[in-house]
């Protein structure tokens, strides 16, 4: 639409008019940029343009790294648990057993007649008393 259809149509002055169109021609221009923005956003966020971006990533951190940490993991793992339990074993090793010196935790140490005991009932109680 030119200014002279603008001012007749419209019953404006040709200032108003002028003002008017060049608003006009400034939110196309304005609108175009935003679609023309918006257009490459949506070239840029495609499934093509992430999706090499994506695999390889994806796969050097799973395929690659991944296991080769899990490697380490698993062997470090192993290497520990076997020195752990050579380490205990050698603790155990190490030092006799010994006894509590309370002779009513073993039967075997324990007098039939000494304790006072007078039945067999009585002589199992006795065992099960923990040692102080």
């Amino acid at each position: 639409m030119n200014l002279q259809d603008l001012e007749t149509q419209c019953m404006l002055s040709s200032t108003l008019a002028t003002s008017i169109h060049e608003g006009a021609k400034l939110l196309h221009a304005a609108s175009y940029s935003l679609n023309s923005a918006w257009i490459g956003v949506q070239d840029i966020i495609q499934c093509k343009t992430f999706n090499p971006i994506y695999s390889t990533f994806v796969h050097s951190a799973l395929c690659l790294d991944g296991v080769g940490g899990l490697t380490w993991l698993f062997s470090t793992s192993i290497f520990l648990v076997v020195f752990a339990m050579i380490m205990i074993m050698f603790r155990a090793a190490l030092y006799p057993i010994k006894r509590p010196a309370s002779p009513v935790m073993y039967p075997e140490d324990v007098p039939d007649t000494d304790n006072g005991a007078t039945t067999e009932t009585e002589n199992a109680s006795l065992m099960n008393k923990p040692v102080v």
